[in-house]
């Protein structure tokens, strides 16, 4: 379990979560020195085991992030988001690559917030407000 204080604690640098996790209360930012996705979720070919809960979180994309995408759902795994926040990204993008053969169904966004302008992808989305 990865926790923080509020969303006072910030990481600048890619996360990778490749085992099963609960994320609660980080705030994820991109600097001038991790310009990718801000967290992927699975790595290799297929993740059966990678289940990912993010809790309060807020999911920050600056202009000068060269990824289209906020976060990589890589195939097999499987991720939740309650009550997280997503914002910047400039007009561009999705905010999940959700990676085929994965479907809308492996990746959940509950009671969330869209201040991206963007989509957010193949993933079921309940009660998000855009």
């Amino acid at each position: 379990m990865v926790g923080g204080i509020g969303v006072k604690t910030v990481t600048n640098r890619q996360s990778i979560l490749d085992e099963k996790a609960v994320v609660d209360s980080i705030h994820f930012k991109n600097s001038s020195g991790s310009t990718g996705e801000l967290v992927i979720v699975g790595t290799g070919a297929t993740n059966p085991l990678v289940r990912v809960v993010f809790r309060n979180c807020v999911f920050e994309r600056t202009e000068r992030m060269l990824a289209p995408f906020w976060i990589r759902v890589a195939p097999g795994a499987r991720a939740v988001f309650v009550g997280c926040m997503f914002s910047g990204g400039h007009g561009a993008g999705l905010i999940v690559d959700n990676q085929a053969p994965n479907v809308a169904t492996d990746v959940h966004l509950i009671g969330c917030v869209n201040a991206t302008g963007v989509l957010a992808g193949p993933v079921t989305s309940t009660g998000v407000i855009s």
